[in-house]
């Protein structure tokens, strides 16, 4: 087990214990009283709306619940919100699944309102839709495929999100086959670099496997789109601006028909959020560029300066990059509610309008307004001058060694030397 994915483990530690608590009690109840509990929880209970998707109801990301163990990707948390419900969804599941199958069909006609007006892109999905641990065949046919009495006439585009590791060419012709037109499938790639996506951010990921699952759906004539983050947990500002270009070739490169970004949050049980916790006070950390932002975990700067890189760099696929539609809402929302008047945050706010405007229209020419703009502000210069002392792409590995031996003192003082001989046995396979 790499560095990374112990210290996850030790960050989720406290929720793991939560869920095999809350699992024990579950499994303990009748049942008569578990099926009273499912239902004071979930009768009444709104299913997330959303006018980007709609998201099916699960156990969870099998990655990051792994037999009880929570862990998974280190920029991630969607479970915190909901985290009763994926423990009562997996009791559910193991006490009896056509109860559970059940209850996901109930919750995805709340979720549609009975009666779908099905539209020309149907964004429908789980964390990891392909894998069967999280729908399985039989459920999804119920749902989306030819079993389905919500959609007897097939969809002309219909799109998932799934790990890479999960794109098979039979899962691929089950979801597909309720298509009229193309499956648009979206997996995460995040960086261009294998060993910063698995030994830093912890998605155990290949580049293999991202070539394979593109080749497949090439070859099963569907869509290929490639989610990237802008901001790494750990690293610098000035390192993650220099990186999301490179990501984004990476993706288009693959054959992404569309490169899905979205900024880093620091939200729930993170990385970012346990170095924010743990580590918010740390001067050495705040001189080399990590930590701060509040809520956000990267500044809406950074991100205008990252996005204009890329298209600026790569002009001729600039029209391939999209926000993630309801994840850049949240964004956005945090960066108001913590800029709320005076002269920066009108000029944030300048610079999130030219995010928004390019999101919406894809129109290269709102960033560079939005760039002029600021670019005469004391507080873009006064930003830019911090950004420019900081740890850069050169200094990548010594900026890891520290966050890592920091981590490490948290999270193993009896041990941290051993941990970070480990970490630093692993570094030596790193190179950008």
């Amino acid at each position: 087990m790499s560095f990374i994915s112990e210290l996850m483990v030790k960050i989720w530690e406290p929720e793991s214990l939560k869920y095999k608590k809350l699992r024990e009690e579950y499994d303990n109840l009748s049942d008569g009283d578990f099926t009273a509990r499912v239902s004071a929880y979930f009768d009444g209970k709104d299913a997330d709306e959303s006018v980007y998707m709609t998201a099916l109801n699960s156990c969870g990301c099998p990655y990051w619940n792994q037999n009880g163990i929570l862990s998974g990707c280190s920029f991630c948390d969607f479970f915190s919100k909901h985290f009763e419900g994926f423990v009562l969804l997996g009791a559910l599941k193991d006490r009896n699944r056509e109860r559970y199958e059940a209850l996901i069909i109930d919750r995805f006609y709340i979720s549609r309102a009975k009666e779908p007006n099905i539209n020309m892109l149907e964004h429908i999905t789980g964390f990891d839709s392909l894998n069967t641990d999280e729908i399985s065949a039989k459920l999804h046919e119920e749902l989306l495929g030819e079993e389905s009495s919500f959609f007897k006439d097939g969809f002309t585009v219909l799109s998932c999100e799934t790990r890479a590791t999960s794109v098979t060419p039979q899962r691929v012709r089950s979801w597909k086959k309720n298509v009229k037109g193309r499956l648009r499938v979206e997996c995460g790639a995040e960086v261009h670099n294998e060993w910063l996506r698995n030994h830093w951010i912890n998605k155990g990921i290949t580049d293999c496997d991202l070539s394979r699952a593109a080749r497949i759906l090439r070859e099963e004539r569907c869509l290929f789109a490639c989610d990237v983050i802008i901001g790494i947990p750990g690293l610098s500002e000035r390192q993650s601006i220099a990186l999301f270009p490179h990501a984004f070739r990476f993706c288009v490169d693959l054959g992404a028909m569309q490169v899905i970004t979205s900024p880093l949050l620091r939200k729930g049980v993170n990385l970012q959020s346990a170095i924010s916790e743990k580590l918010g006070q740390d001067s050495e950390l705040t001189d080399i560029g990590i930590g701060g932002n509040g809520p956000i975990g990267i500044h809406v700067f950074s991100v205008l300066l990252a996005v204009c890189s890329a298209v600026k760099k790569y002009p001729e696929d600039a029209s391939k990059l999209k926000f993630a539609g309801g994840h850049f809402d949240m964004y956005c929302r945090h960066v108001k509610e913590l800029y709320t008047d005076g002269e920066e945050a009108r000029v944030v706010n300048i610079a999130l309008e030219g995010l928004c405007a390019f999101s919406r229209t894809g129109k290269t020419d709102q960033l560079d307004i939005a760039y002029e703009q600021i670019n005469s502000s004391r507080c873009f210069a006064d930003f830019c001058d911090r950004l420019h002392s900081q740890h850069g792409l050169d200094q990548i590995q010594e900026t890891m060694r520290i966050v890592a031996e920091k981590m490490a003192k948290v999270y193993w003082p009896a041990d941290w030397k051993e941990k970070l001989h480990e970490f630093g046995e692993e570094l030596k396979g790193f190179s950008l």
